[in-house]
């Protein structure tokens, strides 16, 4: 196992923010806006703990009893706004189990974990909590982004060392894939890579 760097970590989440797998493209939505809000990935799947406002004040009732989270518009992708409003399923109706499975098809090959678990649903919230610190933040002021009622939170998550086995995708591209995942290479054994 290799540990991540903070950097390497935002670079990873950004690029699965951004990129697309052919049978499910809402995927992207999914993934942009575990990158914008750093939420549980349930969280995101269940509009009914969700509440609109107007485009300034969108409302999240966190998991665990915690504190109601607060985001805006441009915050997140318009799929989750619509969800939000019309109180149906995000993301066509997929489940995390199949949202998962199109990560790890863009990311073939490519385990993430903490030291004692998988870490490829939770990836975003670690980058989050340590984005913010990297901004600046204070212990406090990232207690209260996430609504945690727990203080000693915000240092668990941002010293937490997220690990991979396998090699870090082509940020700014994908590499292209047969059927069942597996890269391809060219007659040299080199990856093929797109843009």
């Amino acid at each position: 196992m290799v540990p991540i760097t903070t950097e390497e970590l935002e670079q990873l989440c950004n690029y699965l923010s951004t990129a697309t797998y052919i049978y499910y493209p809402v995927a992207t939505s999914f993934f942009f806006d575990l990158y914008k809000t750093g939420c549980r990935p349930n969280e995101l799947l269940q509009s009914d703990r969700w509440q609109y406002i107007n485009d300034d004040q969108i409302i999240l009732q966190p998991l665990k009893d915690n504190l109601p989270r607060y985001f805006t518009s441009s915050q997140l992708s318009g799929d989750l706004i619509f969800a939000i409003q019309h109180q149906v399923k995000p993301y066509q109706g997929l489940t995390l189990r199949q949202l998962t499975s199109v990560m790890k098809k863009i990311l073939p090959l490519v385990k993430i974990q903490t030291i004692d678990k998988s870490a490829i649903d939770y990836m975003f919230r670690y980058n989050r909590v340590k984005q913010s610190f990297a901004a600046g933040e204070t212990d406090a002021e990232i207690q209260s982004k996430f609504g945690w009622t727990n203080a000693l939170l915000p240092s668990l998550y941002g010293a937490r060392i997220v690990y991979r086995i396998g090699e870090l995708p082509p940020f700014g591209g994908n590499y292209i894939v047969d059927f069942d995942g597996s890269r391809l290479t060219d007659n040299e054994g080199n990856l093929l890579i797109y843009q």
